[in-house]
């Protein structure tokens, strides 16, 4: 007796299950990149360890590109429009041409790759600015960034700077860390050369390096007026004021930086975290996000 064969699936054929080594390869580099700053290997574990600001603006950022990758949203309505800013009140438009990578694509996830793992870097550690170096002083950066950067989008009639302001965070960064370890493919070098590093890179990729520039510049206007000014004649012209410390405190459940003993530049002396107590979860040891470097 002859059986009828089989009517073929419609469905693809099951890949072949990976072999131990390569699902160790791919465990060992799955760990590196999420870094798991709180000490958990999954990805939830590294997402609900990641500090505040950083998650508001990976989160904001995603939500955006999802929102126009999927049609939900018109990307004109997120770019910078001074009548439209001021006549139809969209004040929306000064914060999203700064953080808004585009819809989803290759250059997407580089992007955002480069951009959480600045956030993460910097709010580990920020400048002592009022809020004893801790993720309000990392956000009232981005308010000052943000401000310097409409006044230059109003100037030059550019309607989108997302890498300045990533740029504007690493400059600062590697200021605030200039020894720091980081490595890029196989290259190792300090933090003070990063963003020059991601410059070059840019250039042999045949990217815009105008807007990397300007993040630089603005970034070097925050570190003269926060660190070079106050050491030459002590005046402090950036200071986080107490209201958007709470502000910062309330909105993200973190507490209120404690009282600091011996003054405000007690904190800036100190450096990699100085004399103050760092706010809210202490971030563990791991790699962020495949930087090469250890964080602590």
């Amino acid at each position: 007796h002859e059986w009828p064969s089989r009517r073929p699936s419609p469905f693809p054929p099951p890949s072949p299950a990976p072999s131990a080594a390569a699902s160790e390869v791919l465990r060992t580099a799955m760990a590196a990149r999420l870094g798991r700053p709180g000490g958990g290997g999954s990805p939830a574990d590294w997402f609900n360890d990641m500090p505040p600001i950083s998650k508001v603006l990976m989160c904001t950022a995603l939500g955006l590109s999802t929102a126009t990758s999927f049609g939900l949203l018109s990307p004109y309505a997120l770019l910078f429009s001074p009548n439209a800013i001021i006549k139809g009140f969209e004040l929306w438009r000064m914060f999203t041409p700064c953080i808004f990578f585009g819809n989803f694509s290759f250059p997407f996830l580089i992007q955002m790759y480069l951009f959480v793992t600045t956030c993460l870097r910097y709010e580990q550690n920020p400048f002592d600015t009022g809020a004893r170096g801790t993720s309000s002083d990392m956000a009232w950066l981005i308010v000052l960034a943000v401000a310097v950067l409409n006044a230059v989008m109003y100037t030059f009639h550019y309607k989108l700077v997302t890498s300045s302001l990533m740029f504007t965070l690493m400059y600062v960064w590697s200021r605030r860390e200039p020894d720091a370890p980081v490595s890029l493919f196989m290259f190792k070098f300090t933090g003070i050369y990063l963003p020059w590093v991601y410059i070059v890179f840019d250039l042999l990729t045949g990217k815009d390096f105008v807007m990397p520039l300007i993040g630089i510049a603005v970034g070097h206007l925050y570190y003269f007026l926060v660190v070079e000014l106050p050491g030459y004649n002590g005046t402090e012209l950036i200071k986080t004021p107490s209201w958007f410390t709470d502000f910062v405190s309330w909105s993200t459940g973190a507490p209120p930086p404690a009282p600091l003993v011996g003054g405000p530049q007690a904190a800036q002396q100190g450096g990699g975290g100085g004399a103050f107590p760092r706010q809210g979860h202490v971030w563990g040891r791991g790699r962020v996000l495949g930087s090469g470097a250890e964080t602590r």
